[in-house]
Parts: structure tokens; sequence; C-alpha cells
């Protein structure tokens, strides 16, 4: 998809021509033109714009209110300002305030062709990748601690956004109307983008403090969440197109039931799956007697979302299933976590056999 440059100009018939003459360059960039203030904010909230071209001088909401306002609340834009009445002082205040450049009337479409793509080859510099997944190219600017603006465009729709790093930290974000964490979340959740990297980050107020690898588990949190309930609706549409189903058969006939089991063999290890405080506690025991080092085994749903968390974890790497998780506190307090049946916490002395502890869960 083509970098977007909206041209903001009062002149109405030199903003027709100009539009006119800029689409010999639509293999570079597309332009959307207003000729006011107000629609060029409507704009901003419907578009995603790269580079923005102000004109000075105009009535309701002039380029200077126009540029400070996308300097504030869309930094990742970079923003020409033009005007008829040339003076250094306000060249200077114009560059100061943080526009990319300052260019006067009259100026040719070739001219200002030019300064964009300028621009453009700038916010390139750092390349761009594309049908990647996401979340790995993030944990490599996260390890790298790099500075720089991503714009995520999805492949499949006209969806875009911006995530903004500093020393690869995740600072802010921005798509549509959302700004911070809940960008995030929405571009995360996305499959199959193109990357344009930025090889620097605009001084951006930081909207984000959560660390990168909790907002990128959330995403998917969300992600499966929204294709289960497209699933759903799949099935519900598929199943209502269903020819009207033939009579039952008749049903089968009942196994003959098993003898119980003999006092002599012994019963069947319990499934991890199916495991509870008390069949834990039996295991620990059979594994390592009485003196196991355990202070005490108990349930605690409030570790549900963890456990969840570390199965996405291990089934990003293939590790199969999820037996056990162990816990080191800051306070030197150490325990494991059983998702069975219900959730078992398993409370450990400072120096209990840890590892033979896990190894009767696996």
């Amino acid at each position: 998809m083509a970098p977007k440059v909206l041209i903001v100009d009062d002149d109405k018939a030199w903003l027709v021509l100009l539009k006119k003459e800029l689409e010999a360059y639509s293999d570079s960039f597309s332009v959307i033109a207003v000729d006011n203030g107000r629609d060029a904010l409507a704009v901003l909230r419907s578009h995603h714009i790269t580079i923005m071209v102000t004109d000075l001088r105009m009535p309701e909401i002039d380029g200077f209110q126009l540029s400070s306002y996308v300097l504030k609340n869309y930094p990742d834009i970079s923003v020409i300002v033009s005007t008829a009445f040339d003076r250094p002082k306000t060249r200077a205040v114009v560059l100061k305030s943080g526009a990319e450049d300052y260019i006067t009337k009259p100026y040719t479409a070739t001219y200002l062709a030019e300064k964009i793509k300028r621009v453009l080859k700038k916010k390139a510099e750092g390349g761009s990748l594309h049908n990647v997944s996401l979340e790995t190219y993030l944990q490599l600017v996260e390890m790298e601690q790099q500075t720089c603006t991503l714009r995520v465009s999805k492949k499949n729709g006209p969806e875009m956004g911006v995530l903004f790093f500093k020393d690869g930290e995740l600072i802010n974000a921005r798509t549509a109307d959302l700004r911070g964490e809940e960008a995030a979340y929405k571009i995360l959740s996305w499959s199959g983008v193109s990357i344009m990297i930025e090889n620097s980050c605009p001084d951006i107020e930081r909207a984000i403090e959560t660390g990168l690898q909790s907002i990128l588990l959330e995403a998917m949190r969300v992600k499966d969440e929204d294709d289960e309930k497209k699933a759903e609706a799949a099935r519900a549409v598929e199943k209502s197109s269903e020819p009207p189903s033939q009579p039952p058969p008749s049903a089968p006939k009942p196994e003959p039931e098993k003898p119980p089991v003999s006092p002599r063999q012994a019963p069947e290890p319990v499934p991890t799956a199916q495991l509870t405080v008390d069949t834990v506690r039996a295991r620990i025991e059979g594994r390592l007697g009485k003196r196991s080092g355990v202070m005490d085994i108990y349930t605690d749903p409030n570790y549900s979302d963890l456990i969840y968390q570390a199965r996405r974890i291990g089934d990003a790497f293939g590790a199969g299933e999820l037996n056990a998780v162990y816990l080191n506190h800051e306070n030197n307090s150490q325990m494991v976590l059983v998702p069975g049946a219900e959730l078992v916490v398993v409370s450990l002395e400072k120096d209990a056999p840890k590892d033979r502890i896990i190894d009767a869960f696996l």
C-alpha cells in the first residue's frame, strides 16, 4: 500500500491542479487534498497519513495550529509547511517546532514530489519486511534494545498502525482512534503483516508501562478469543445450511461391565489433567515420602492466567503439554503450580528438592 500524503491549502483551484499533477507519482505515494483545517482533522482520524503538507495562512484553523496538533497527536507524521509569505523568523519558528521542511510558494508539483520522496526515503532507511511474524520481530527489537518507529499494515485489509520503541521498550502505539496499550493490543493481534522500519523514534509521551512480553501474551489471548468466536459463527452457519438429519440409528448394545480391579493389581496412575490436591499429595509422598520439604498443598485459581500464559509460550516453541510450573519469588519463597482438575499449588521449604518434586508430574 502506497504511503498517503495529506495536502491542506485554502486555494481550491490551485489545490485541484496540484493533486491532478501529483497523480504521476502514484507509484510512490497517494494524495488526499482538502481546503481547510477541519477537513484535515477528519482525514487524520480516518486515514493512515505518512506526510502532511499544509499552507500557513488559512481561515479558522491555520497552518501553525494544524501542524502543532499533528506534531503532538501524530508525532510519526512528517509535516511540510508551505507559505507565500516567506520570512526568516517564520522559517525558524516552523522548523524549531518540529516540522520536517519549509517551502515557499509558488512551487511546482515536481518540486513538491521530490520533497515528499526525500522524506519517504528517510523514513524507509531501516528497510521493510513483508508477511512476517510481528511478535517474533518485536522480540528482536527488544533484545537488541533498538530505538525505532514501526509502521505496521495488515496484509488483508486497510488497517495500519504505528509502534514506538526507545531502547527496546515499547513506549506508545496508535491505530485509528486508539492510543497506548489499547492500540498495541489491536496491532499485535494482526496476522501476516508488513512492517516499514524507521531508525528513529519521535519525542513522544510514554503511554505504555506494561512490558512487551505481557502485551504480546495478552494480544495472543485476545486473538484466540476472536478466532474462536469466528469459528463458532462459521459452525453455526454451516449447521444451519445442513440438510434435515436422518432418523437416529438404533442405540448400540451396551458393552458388558468390566470386572473390578483385583486388589493385587496396581491402579493406573492418575493423568495430570485429573490431578487434585489429594492426588498431588499422594504423588509427592509416593516419590519422596513424608519428608519431601512440602509446606502446604492447596488450590488457588488466581494463578490461572499465569498457567494460560505459560501454555501459550510452550505452544509457540512446540514444547508439548504443560505439566508443572516452578515459581521462585523475590522473598525466596518457592512453589510448584500443577494444572489439573483444579489448579494445585505446592508450597515448598527453602531447601526442598524441587527437581524431584517436579519430576513427579512429568
